[in-house]
């Protein structure tokens, strides 16, 4: 059965996740260190039903299903380039997937703004995962139907279960528009609206909560007030190290340098896709540096262009070579402040 727009199912959905907070106990609405027992349960398990197998449809035959400014979460696995419609993800959350013979997951929480990738195969075995109806600190918790553990979808790491402690190998995926996608890779497929069990995926459900002033459902546990609330951020962390850039920050530089964990990393984004994308600054053995001019990314070494979202220089004397794109998370800044408390902020500074 497809459920269609205006369905009762729908309806109920967007409610429960944007108001349940109401019907909490104060005692939970609060807390510090994350562990299970911070979990609360808001829908029975697989009321969200994640998606196990997945059609897909050429690039050519997405554009009579997407818009263009419509949002995607993307990915390049052995060489096979898809695209997922947020508007899927946003009811399904997850999606079990598997190119070139490598198991791998695409993961959505509307609550957090949180996209993730992971790898599905741990310690040899290969998990399939589903919905937990469980939350924490705001952000999906998943389960693996194999051992039943809990896993946070921000961290990839399981938090309950036999696995408890164990973490997922994270993959390079972009948030970004259809039309930016498509229009770089070309042979790209499309996870199909028309083939995906409810049949209805025109709007994301939960646009109205992305643009209000609702946190989720549990208070907040860090605040931080140096950027909104809801600022969008894309996130690392790498060899201990955590650091969060914001969508503002980034529209209003175009490249940003830094360095974590001693790895010189550059972030890049286009404002009109609002894609952030971060790569390793080396080419070879050589660190480049670059900067925006006008509407391009230059490197100030050989003044070769390149494309921001596949790292890719497009023309100049590095023709053809390509950065190397890192692991991210995208979220709402509260999320990632709640999860990372202790992350570094590259923010612009406050004007009084």
């Amino acid at each position: 059965m497809k459920i269609k727009k205006g369905s009762v199912f729908l309806s109920i959905l967007q409610v429960i996740r944007q108001n349940l907070a109401q019907f909490l106990p104060e005692g939970m609405k609060g807390g510090t260190g994350v562990h299970p027992g911070e979990m609360v349960a808001v829908l029975p398990k697989d009321a969200i039903q994640s998606i196990f197998k997945p059609v897909f449809v050429s690039g050519a035959e997405a554009c009579a299903q997407m818009t263009e400014s419509e949002k995607v979460l993307a990915v390049e696995i052995n060489g096979e380039f898809r695209a997922y419609p947020i508007n899927i993800l946003s009811v399904h959350e997850i999606v079990n997937d598997m190119a070139d013979g490598m198991p791998f997951m695409v993961t959505w929480c509307p609550l957090s703004y949180t996209s993730a990738v992971y790898s599905r195969t741990l310690l040899d075995r290969v998990l399939h995962f589903g919905v937990s109806g469980n939350i924490l600190r705001n952000g999906l918790v998943m389960y693996d139907e194999e051992t039943g553990s809990q896993w946070s979808q921000l961290t990839g790491e399981a938090i309950s279960g036999s696995l408890t402690g164990t973490h997922l190998n994270r993959l390079p995926a972009v948030l970004t528009t259809w039309d930016a996608w498509y229009r770089e890779f070309p042979e790209s497929t499309l996870l199909s609206k028309e083939a995906s069990p409810f049949g209805f995926y025109e709007e994301d459900h939960m646009s109205d909560y992305y643009q209000s002033g609702k946190t989720g459902i549990r208070a907040p546990l860090h605040r931080d007030k140096r950027i909104a609330n809801k600022e969008i951020v894309i996130g690392l962390t790498f060899g201990g190290d955590t650091a969060a850039y914001p969508f503002t920050v980034l529209n209003e530089r175009g490249v940003l340098h830094d360095t974590i964990s001693e790895e010189k990393i550059v972030v890049f984004f286009d404002g009109q896709a609002q894609c952030a994308t971060a790569f390793y600054s080396k080419v070879d053995s050589t660190y480049l540096s670059f900067h925006r001019e006008r509407h391009k990314i230059i490197d100030d070494q050989t003044g070769s262009v390149w494309s921001s979202l596949s790292g890719s220089a497009v023309s100049g004397p590095l023709q053809g070579q390509r950065l190397r794109l890192l692991p991210s998370a995208t979220s709402f800044w509260f999320v990632w402040k709640d999860y990372f408390p202790e992350t570094r902020l590259i923010a612009l500074p406050r004007i009084h």
